[in-house]
């Protein structure tokens, strides 16, 4: 059974900004690892509304296939 590497970002998106981290997982343990080659491991975009997650979206390498697990505040839901 092959163990192959996995591709993890984790989103926290907020009113004004969205938060975050890039990894990868392999056999050695978990790893930062950017994006996209312009782009931090982690870092946060400013943005009204949802346009910060559409800028993301746009910036990461198309060629990945990422999990993406996205977390929003609890004030969303209120």
């Amino acid at each position: 059974m092959a163990v192959f590497p996995r591709e993890i970002i984790g989103l926290y998106l907020e009113k004004d900004r969205l938060q975050y981290c890039c990894a990868k997982k392999g056999l050695l343990g978990l790893s930062l690892k950017s994006p996209s080659p312009d782009m931090e491991p982690q870092g946060s975009i400013e943005g009204s509304d949802y346009s910060c997650l559409r800028k993301f979206l746009e910036a990461i390498s198309p060629g990945t296939r990422y999990e993406i697990f996205v977390a929003l505040p609890r004030g969303a839901f209120l």
